[in-house]
């Protein structure tokens, strides 16, 4: 349906939702969501890999994932920016730039790749979950503020003014409201809050006393 389940866009229960990756014509990237694969993985990918139990991983695709049975879904997009707390050495070279991480129209081979971007990094004791997004940013200055912040694996997410986006959700005359992180963040606050034709991940708590 493109929309998030009732039972989760309830007041006090959706706290959050932010942009997820490419389009599948830009790169052809796969993804799975509960358990139906609707997009084959590509090889040595970064991979946000969601647990039944909510636990979240960050990795190069990994053939394994195939199998395990406790992994909920999966979504690739682009070369990792940082593994296992070092940053991808491809992202200063300016040759691979628009190959592994995107471009926009005005971008060639050669050039760097200076856009809105955003991602998602992971601490090392995978407590924290990094969202990272600003405007003007290369990919090895996303990449710089997730190894800044902590994050021990983090990649990018999707590109461009338009895509890029995370709301905070809370709650105005009963109705659910979204409030972006960024005022210069374009598009639609509420685009996630209803049927929306785009990948997109939310945030839910579990514990709707506090």
């Amino acid at each position: 349906s493109g929309a998030i389940p009732d039972n989760d866009r309830q007041p006090g229960v959706l706290l959050a939702a932010f942009n997820g990756g490419f389009q599948t014509r830009h790169g052809n990237y796969g993804v799975m969501h509960d358990s139906v694969v609707l997009v084959p993985p590509r090889p040595d990918i970064a991979t946000l890999v969601l647990y039944q139990d909510g636990n979240i991983a960050i990795m190069p695709w990994d053939v394994k994932l195939n199998d395990i049975k406790e992994v909920k879904s999966w979504r690739q997009n682009a070369a990792i920016l940082v593994h296992n707390s070092e940053i991808n050495p491809d992202s200063t070279d300016k040759n691979k730039l628009l190959d592994k991480w995107g471009g926009n129209v005005n971008d060639v081979v050669g050039a760097e790749v200076v856009t809105w971007r955003s991602g998602v990094g992971l601490s090392a004791n995978k407590k924290l979950l990094y969202y990272v997004a600003g405007p003007s940013l290369t990919v090895h200055t996303l990449a710089t503020v997730f190894k800044t912040v902590g994050a021990k694996d983090a990649m990018q997410l999707d590109i461009n003014p338009y895509w890029v986006q995370f709301i905070s959700v809370n709650t105005v005359n009963n109705q659910l409201k979204g409030n972006p992180l960024l005022p210069e963040m374009s598009g639609y606050a509420e685009r996630y809050l209803g049927a929306y034709t785009g990948d997109f991940f939310y945030v839910v708590s579990h514990n709707t006393e506090q």
